[in-house]
């Protein structure tokens, strides 16, 4: 199928190289349906002309596609889905600032995104398995679900998120990797696995679980936090010797701390009246 100069097609059109990507640069407005990339594809593919596409799109599966971008997109209606391209080491969408989804998997020779104009507005990241060194280029002020996992080489998580109403997990990437999220008012459920430093100033809430576990920090504050909806797990984490939530009146779950050997006492929590489920403090403290 290819591209006409309505715009309107319904259902996917597959790119076959830059040609096919080219004959977009009609389409100034509106594309309708979806494009994917064909698993055979050995040229960069930049897509011009369109500004919104209603649809999905989508490479996958593609052993030798180096370079792809759409040079003129504002907004992704759909899914940006990038998924087993090994050599992929370019994702150039200058204008974009607005996308359903960010789905992206096993793309190891992705370093950067290439976000200029920064997206502002994404219901769902799910970034896994790459080549990253940190999250620029995306600044969502809210999500659904974020999920950064197995990103050996990211050192940074920084955005201007405010609130997450499904689900924020951070795990088992780089590390040292350093997480700030200066502006988190509001979240249903946190998790933290193998970070470096995670900071929460504003945190106020939690509708469900926070989990802080395998890190190496020496020190957790949440200090605006005053209540946990359901579960919180501090475990693991072999540094932390430090642990200060001042305002959390009650945990509506279990409370679990257990295995962060260099935590000798638990003074952080002077507040706490409540705890839903078990309480489960074990480790070598004093206090």
């Amino acid at each position: 199928m290819t591209p006409t100069a309505a715009c309107s097609i319904s259902g996917t059109t597959t790119i076959q190289n830059q040609g096919d990507a080219t004959a977009f640069a009609s389409c100034t407005g509106t594309f309708s349906g979806s494009i994917a990339v064909a698993t055979g594809t050995t040229e960069d593919i930049n897509i011009p002309g369109i500004r919104v596409l209603a649809g999905n799109l989508v490479a996958s599966n593609n052993a030798n596609l180096k370079q792809i971008g759409a040079s003129d997109m504002e907004q992704l209606n759909g899914d940006l889905q990038l998924d087993t391209l090994q050599r992929l080491n370019a994702v150039t969408f200058p204008k974009l600032k607005k996308v359903n989804a960010v789905k992206w998997n096993a793309l190891p020779n992705l370093g950067q995104i290439g976000f200029s104009a920064s997206v502002e507005q994404a219901n769902t990241l799910d970034i896994q398995n790459t080549g990253l060194k940190s999250l620029d280029g995306i600044n969502i002020q809210m999500a659904k679900t974020i999920k950064v996992y197995n990103n050996d080489y990211i050192t940074e998580i920084k955005m201007q998120l405010g609130n997450v109403s499904d689900l924020l997990d951070l795990s088992n990437n780089n590390k040292a990797v350093v997480v700030e999220l200066p502006n988190l008012i509001w979240a249903n459920n946190l998790n933290f696995r193998a970070c470096g430093s995670v900071s929460l100033p504003s945190l106020e809430k939690l509708n469900g679980s926070f989990g802080l576990r395998n890190s190496g920090m020496e020190s957790f504050a949440a200090p605006n936090l005053t209540e946990v909806g359901n579960a919180l797990a501090i475990i693991g984490n072999d540094q932390l010797s430090n642990i200060s939530l001042p305002l959390v009146t009650k945990v509506s779950d279990d409370l679990r701390f257990a295995n962060n050997s260099a935590l000798l006492e638990v003074d952080g929590l002077p507040s706490l009246k409540s705890v839903g489920g078990a309480f489960d403090i074990s480790g070598n403290m004093t206090k």
